[in-house]
């Protein structure tokens, strides 16, 4: 009967011991955690795109220009002047932030003026400006200079624009807000 006993005791034992060999079963794994940190972007704006003082033309339809460098031109059939005394000149914006980043820089296609003095008539100003091509959408993809941990030398994005003007187009001083933004991708 010892023997029965001991052999009872055994299987108990065993039956024990099954789950202490489930628990080394048991696994894991760890990851690592990651984070960068990196300086804002930033816009910051310079001087005003500024068209200058324009004499409506008599007869035909002109098309008022200040290139992204700066220069006025008047083309088209009308016979609109541009007064030499008064000057012209792109508007300026500068994007900054952490060094080789991609960014995504918006200039919109067009933006308007609103006739201040009476009756808000709108010219619609179409830009250009002197770091992309015109792409369709006014987003453009590029990359800060410099290198991460570093301050990005700005980005200058200098912008003109054109507008028509006609023998009805009204009197009076035209104001728009022309807004550039830039986000990192």
């Amino acid at each position: 009967m010892n023997k029965f006993v001991g052999a009872a005791a055994a299987l108990i034992l065993a039956g024990v011991a099954v789950p202490a060999a489930a628990a080394v079963n048991d696994t894991s794994a760890s990851s690592s955690a990651t984070a960068k940190i990196i300086r804002p972007i930033s816009v910051t704006a310079g001087p005003a795109l500024a068209f200058g003082t324009i004499v409506r033309p008599s007869a035909g339809t002109s098309t008022v220009v200040v290139s992204s460098g700066g220069a006025r031109s008047i083309t088209g059939g009308g016979d609109a002047v541009a007064l030499a005394s008064t000057s012209a000149a792109a508007a300026e914006f500068t994007v900054g932030g952490e060094g080789a980043q991609a960014i995504t820089v918006h200039v919109p296609l067009t933006f308007d003026l609103v006739n201040q003095t009476g009756g808000g008539e709108h010219l619609t100003v179409s830009t250009t400006n002197s770091q992309f091509a015109n792409n369709g959408t006014g987003d453009y993809v590029t990359t800060l200079g410099g290198s991460l941990g570093s301050d990005a030398p700005g980005l200058l994005v200098k912008v003109g624009g054109s507008f028509s003007v006609t023998p009805t187009t009204s009197t009076g001083d035209f104001q728009g807000t022309l807004t550039v933004s830039a986000k990192y991708n």
